[in-house]
């Protein structure tokens, strides 16, 4: 083993996340597939192998994650960082959610996390 940092990330194509009364957020609809992510994937390699496995394309969607230790935020995945912050700080597995503009119920553009946390829907 080479001591890489190896986790199974459950990819969330074609739904919705709507956040529960509880504040926790619940992806509703759309299809799961998986791909093994590792520490150190690049981005770029991360959306690649997104778009080849499920023949999408990421121009008008969004991916986002949730942490284990504060299931009620749910943070932007954009970059090589946040790609890191989703392996480092996960156990065995992880979630990425990817929805497009359109089918956000609680994640509005340029809404800080905490207000998004806060915000009640019905």
């Amino acid at each position: 083993m080479d001591g890489t940092i190896h986790i199974y990330c459950y990819i969330y194509v074609g739904g919705k996340l709507v956040q529960q009364k509880d504040g926790l957020w619940e992806y509703i609809g759309g299809r799961t597939k998986g791909i093994h992510v590792y520490k150190g994937m690049s981005y770029a390699e991360f959306t690649s192998r997104i778009m080849e496995k499920f023949a999408i394309s990421l121009e008008l969607a969004k991916m986002h994650y949730i942490l284990k230790f504060n299931p009620k935020v749910i943070q932007d995945l954009e970059d090589s960082d946040d790609l890191d912050n989703v392996i480092s700080y996960s156990d065995n597995f992880a979630e990425v959610y990817i929805v497009e503009s359109s089918c956000l119920e609680g994640v509005e553009e340029n809404m800080p996390n905490t207000q998004v946390t806060n915000k009640a829907y019905h």
